[in-house]
């Protein structure tokens, strides 16, 4: 059997009938067991994806990612471009981690793979520092999710260890060129793809997204693939396979029990709420108590449920007397606004601030919110993809789903470590609808999974003195002011 490694696909060429059968029986063996939503049956179903594909040539292919589900080794190619004790020469060496510097010397063992590092371990500066192990004649491009802000801090960061002329940079409203292209995934088909030898993808969760998978496809190229991540794994429409072949298997993992026995991330107490919401403003919601449709349940469990937003109110208003600051995480554009109305008018003005992906100067906004120059910042998903809140202490997670890697980016925003930080962290269990309360589950799952445990809190006559009975029982005598 004939087998034609490419940094895209490997090929396998049966040269007899006994490679025919072999091949037949690990296509049949290679299978990823998928549950897709049949919008016309209306409920999802079971779809089996093949690993190992069969073309018209009778010639079978394999994302080269995924050789180890047919027990194989990447082959070494990459070599020739690494240069680590360049690495171990450079000025960002002596400021990384004992973990980090395990992690990258882990990585550059192979031409491809994974980082599962949990948020705030410092995934900018293992990129950086790979980008610096690379040779200095090989181009490389950075990958960044779509988010203009995030792409500015990644720039930032790079420009305190890199010569200005070396970085180049790619998004919407700007480009420079560079050896190292910084690009929004949004941007990527503007640039020639298979110039570059060397890929890094930030937030490598995001891989199956058509802009990133498209792109990883065309740089074929591409010897090193190297992707980094805290929730590698764990998509909810289960197409972690597209990002593990497209990047590699995961080598290296940075847990957050590591970090937090070495002080290197924020202790974190993390609080359910669980209630019904038909025992206190919304008496009509047992209408929908089975219903399955997402808009409806959104509708009326998240945008109208009075009853959610008066706890949110009550927790504000013991983090303002405390002097805390509070990221608010929303599912929708409309509920953040609604959100952001109600808090200036039981508050006041100038101590709220919303952002989406259609609002303006996103980045100036989140430095202002750390600098602690307002309060409260509510958010859409945006938040959630990598941006750097090193002061943030409290946060309210007032979106629903049962993604871990949406719940475990919403917590990272705040484990950014500081001395005396804890970080408070909430979250709703509405009993009344059973698609809700099947996500609240699924999000504990994965919270003890993770190693972080929580704290029911049972709502059921009272929401101001009860949530005042649990801030200054369990909450505040904890607590470090800012």
């Amino acid at each position: 059997m004939k087998v034609d490694y490419t940094n895209v696909y490997t090929f396998f060429i049966p040269e007899n009938q006994k490679d025919k059968e072999i091949l037949e029986n690990l296509s049949k063996n290679v299978v990823i067991r998928k549950l897709e939503y049949n919008p016309i049956l209306k409920r999802k179903e079971v779809k089996y994806v093949t690993l190992l594909q069969k073309n018209r040539n009778n010639t079978y292919y394999i994302l080269s990612g995924l050789l180890p589900y047919l027990k194989m080794k990447y082959p070494k190619i990459h070599t020739s471009l690494i240069d680590i004790e360049k690495l171990k020469k450079d000025p960002i060496w002596q400021i990384l981690r004992d973990y980090q510097r395990r992690a990258i010397l882990n990585l550059l063992e192979q031409p491809r793979g994974i980082i599962d590092a949990i948020m705030g371990s410092g995934k900018s500066y293992m990129i950086m520092a790979i980008c610096k192990a690379i040779k200095e004649d090989i181009p490389i491009l950075v990958i960044i999710p779509k988010y203009q802000a995030l792409l500015e801090q990644t720039v930032k960061k790079f420009l305190e260890f890199f010569k200005k002329y070396e970085i180049g940079w790619n998004y919407g409203k700007g480009y420079k060129n560079g050896r190292i292209m910084i690009s929004s995934s949004t941007c990527l088909e503007k640039l020639p793809l298979n110039y570059y030898k060397a890929i890094a993808v930030d937030e490598a969760h995001s891989c199956p997204a058509n802009t990133i998978k498209k792109a990883l496809l065309k740089c074929k190229n591409a010897v090193i693939r190297y992707g980094f991540s805290g929730t590698p794994i764990g998509r909810s429409d289960q197409n972690d396979y597209i990002t593990i072949g497209l990047l590699g298997n995961i080598i290296e993992k940075v847990t957050y029990q590591e970090l937090q026995e070495k002080g290197f991330t924020s202790p974190v107490k993390y609080f359910i709420f669980k209630y019904n919401s038909t025992d206190f403003y919304d008496k009509d919601l047992f209408l929908y108590s089975d219903t399955k449709e997402w808009h409806k349940i959104v509708e009326k469990f998240i945008l109208e449920n009075k009853t959610r937003t008066k706890i949110i109110l009550e927790l504000l208003k013991h983090i303002i007397n405390s002097n805390r600051n509070c990221l608010i995480i929303v599912e929708r554009k409309e509920h953040g606004k609604k959100l952001e109305k109600e808090i200036k008018e039981s508050f006041d003005e100038n101590i709220v601030r919303y952002i989406s992906s259609d609002t303006k100067y996103n980045f100036r906004t989140i430095q202002e919110f750390n600098s602690g120059k307002f309060k409260i910042l509510i958010a859409t998903q945006l938040i959630e993809i990598g941006m750097d809140i090193p002061n943030l202490n409290t946060i309210i997670i007032a979106s629903i789903g049962k993604s871990s890697i949406q719940l475990l980016q919403r917590i990272g925003r705040g484990l950014r470590p500081q001395e005396g930080k804890l970080l408070l962290v909430f979250d709703f269990q509405d009993g009344d609808n059973n698609v809700l309360y099947h996500h609240s589950y699924q999000r504990k799952k994965w919270l003890m999974q993770k190693g972080f445990s929580y704290e029911e809190v049972i709502l059921y006559r009272d929401i101001e003195k009860e949530i005042e009975r649990l801030w200054y029982g369990k909450c505040q005598n904890q607590m470090i002011s800012y």
